[in-house]
């Protein structure tokens, strides 16, 4: 990870966000993501970019074995506490996405909003390969991101968020060969530095299809959104994508 990418997860990405914990849609769909990982309770599953652990925690909370990975020390640090805080018990584990410590033990896997982040294609190809190493056979996996389609149809190079008291201007730019956008946040609160870079590949539904195929897994569904619309490639917001590890 660079030095941006480092930042921005340390010291933006709450800010951004405001991400509630588990209000009443995340539970939703974290029902609807087990439904597609067909698992329940006393399933182990493995939330690779957890963040500060919304998902695991409404995962845990029914009743799920739940690790929760993340390479941001600050947003687990915030994982723990709240996982503290709600008394549910989640292994939180700090690793790098390209360096999964784990092999053949989840029922099920998930990343979500969490892929397609590294500035290297090669790396990111190689982080589908580690998730796919920790699941048993047969196992589902789901991976979230961004409709890059969507994105390059519809680009907003200039955007102003405003949220209880707090101004974030975000600058985009897309790269020379459009498959990547580059972000430049800058907040007017004065909390702290005010200018953050992110990257976010682009991926359309295609390629990432491709992806999870060459890593062993077999397409299983493809939706555009948490709530189970069929994905349209113009005009859905996510890719959604639901794949199960080819038995051994």
């Amino acid at each position: 990870m660079n030095e941006w990418t480092k930042r921005y997860y340390d010291e933006a990405y709450l800010r951004r966000w405001g991400l509630s914990l588990s209000d009443e849609k995340v539970k939703e769909r974290a029902t609807f993501i087990l439904e597609l990982l067909q698992i329940g309770q006393g399933n182990s599953l493995l939330d690779v970019g957890c963040g500060q652990g919304r998902y695991s925690l409404a995962f845990a909370k029914k009743g799920l074995k739940v690790t929760g990975l993340d390479f941001s020390g600050v947003l687990l640090s915030e994982a723990k506490w709240l996982a503290n805080e709600m008394v549910l018990p989640v292994n939180w584990v700090l690793a790098d996405v390209r360096r999964i410590p784990f092999q053949g033990k989840f029922d099920g896997l998930t990343s979500l909003d969490a892929f397609g982040f590294l500035e290297d294609d090669y790396e990111n190809r190689g982080t589908i390969l580690e998730m796919a190493k920790t699941l048993k056979p047969e196992a589902r996996l789901v991976i979230a991101v961004i409709n890059g389609t969507r994105i390059l149809n519809s680009f907003r190079g200039l955007e102003q968020v405003d949220r209880n008291g707090l101004t974030i201007e975000i600058r985009r730019n897309l790269l020379p060969n459009r498959k990547a956008m580059r972000e430049k946040l800058r907040f007017t609160d004065g909390d702290g530095e005010p200018t953050f870079e992110r990257y976010q590949r682009l991926y359309p539904v295609e390629e990432l299809v491709e992806l999870v195929s060459n890593a062993g897994l077999d397409l299983r569904g493809i939706f555009g959104n948490f709530t189970g619309d069929s994905f349209v490639p113009n005009s859905s917001g996510k890719i959604v994508l639901v794949a199960e590890k080819t038995s051994e």
